[in-house]
């Protein structure tokens, strides 16, 4: 695979966008979803998630249900949203976005399934309803024991497919180019841990993970963190204890502010070339300028009391 895959992360609210917009205007990198995040790894029952059902938590029948719940995400993802629906269905369209998405992730849940059986599982009897719970206590098997429950394959085996699969979908597409440098994958892993999370993408991957100033973070969603400054700062803090500084700092890892990167632009454009490995001359139809309206904006949003709280105690990301 001569194309880099490059993963960009943030927590949310952290102006990654910023970082996609000014790789995916450059003429040498291409972004195979145009401009959708690639959830199928970090989504809740995602890629990751059944990874994990085989490592330390693996148990034959929480293996089965995370591979029956990747593949319904799986599905999901694939479809377009259906926000008039009963009740409204997020789909991102992966499916008419990737070549042969369906196709491959049939393949692969073929290639994870060492074996298959029936048989009613404790998570089964947990999730009965009224009429299968009658038909079960009456002595017979719930309508649900027609469905195939798969067994997946060792951990070392699951990853290597794994890696085959993003390899499919993408880099052996033949619907994508093959003459970019790189393609680049929005949200695809954990900004918290930027190496692990990232693994299926093979050795030549290189993650970008963004940071900004939480007073902003904080002024342009206050709705959505709920309760008042104080409370942010406790949820900022609680969940950026999580951060796996040996990865930030890994060789697979550029840590970008966002500030940093829209007001000293040259700087940070150039060390995000060489982190790349890829032309300074090449020309980005991203325009800082436009982004520095969203720099400082906590000054509009925040009272300066609120503001002062937020920076003197929220954790600065990235510095241990």
């Amino acid at each position: 695979m001569n194309v880099i895959p490059i993963i960009i992360l943030g927590s949310g609210n952290s102006g990654s966008g910023a970082i996609k917009d000014y790789l995916s205007t450059r003429q040498d990198i291409f972004d195979p979803l145009n401009g959708q995040e690639f959830r199928l790894i970090q989504e809740k029952d995602g890629l990751s998630c059944l990874h994990k059902s085989l490592t330390s938590e693996f148990h034959p029948d929480k293996a089965s249900h995370a591979v029956i719940q990747f593949l319904e995400l799986a599905t999901r993802l694939g479809d377009s949203s259906k926000k008039f629906s009963f009740p409204p269905k997020l789909g991102y369209g992966f499916a008419s976005r990737i070549p042969n998405y369906e196709n491959e992730l049939a393949c692969f849940i073929e290639d994870i399934t060492s074996c298959s059986f029936k048989t009613t599982t404790l998570r089964d009897l947990l999730t009965l309803g009224p009429l299968d719970w009658i038909r079960y206590m009456s002595g017979h098997s719930p309508k649900f024991t027609n469905y195939e429950k798969p067994i997946p394959v060792s951990q070392e085996v699951f990853l290597e497919r794994s890696k085959e699969l993003i390899k499919r979908l993408f880099f052996d597409n033949q619907g994508y180019p093959k003459d970019k440098s790189g393609y680049i994958f929005d949200q695809a892993g954990s900004f918290w841990s930027p190496v692990s999370s990232t693994q299926y993408f093979g050795e030549q991957r290189k993650v970008i993970v963004v940071s900004r100033d939480p007073r902003d973070i904080y002024s342009q969603q206050i709705n959505l963190y709920g309760g008042n400054a104080s409370d942010f700062v406790d949820y900022y803090n609680s969940v950026m204890a999580h951060v796996a500084h040996d990865e930030w700092r890994s060789t697979v890892t550029l840590h970008i502010e966002f500030e940093k990167f829209v007001l000293d632009y040259d700087n940070e454009q150039g060390r995000l070339c060489d982190f790349l490995n890829i032309s300074h001359s090449v020309k980005s139809k991203y325009i800082p300028s436009e982004s520095m309206k969203n720099i400082g904006c906590y000054k509009n949003n925040l009272t300066r009391e609120d503001a002062d709280l937020i920076i003197k105690n929220c954790v600065k990301v990235g510095t241990q």
